[in-house]
């Protein structure tokens, strides 16, 4: 009985490596997106608080001035709210302090060649 060797097939080195390489991402793909999924629902538990950006240094002190201030800001310098600079509802700042639109701002800001410089604007809607 003769016994037939059965031929090799002919791959090069290169093509050899790149179907173990094939085979090895494939066995490990599955477990890098468990871990990942697994992080990623940690992530979302551990979520901490966003920080205060009011109480950062390089955002000045801003107040929601009350109508009779407001009155008497537009009288002092006789303009009316639509001269005055805007600032946009969907500003960081203004979403902190719960500004709502038509509210006019004082913004106070420390410097050191003018000591303290006052600033009023209107808070308009985002178009």
């Amino acid at each position: 009985m003769e016994t037939k060797a059965k031929p090799k097939s002919k791959t090069t080195p290169t093509e050899t490596k790149s179907k173990i390489t094939k085979a090895a991402t494939k066995s490990k793909e599955p477990k890098e997106k468990t871990k990942a999924k697994a992080v990623g629902k940690k992530a979302k538990v551990e979520t901490k608080a966003k920080p205060d950006i009011l109480k950062h240094e390089l955002v000045p002190e801003h107040e929601i001035i009350s109508k009779k201030d407001a009155d008497e800001v537009l009288n002092k310098y006789n303009i009316t709210k639509g001269q005055l600079p805007k600032i946009f509802s969907t500003d960081p700042v203004v979403k902190m302090i719960k500004a709502e639109t038509g509210d006019i701002l004082k913004i106070t800001r420390n410097s050191k060649t003018a000591g303290k410089s006052i600033f009023y604007r209107v808070v308009v809607a985002q178009v």
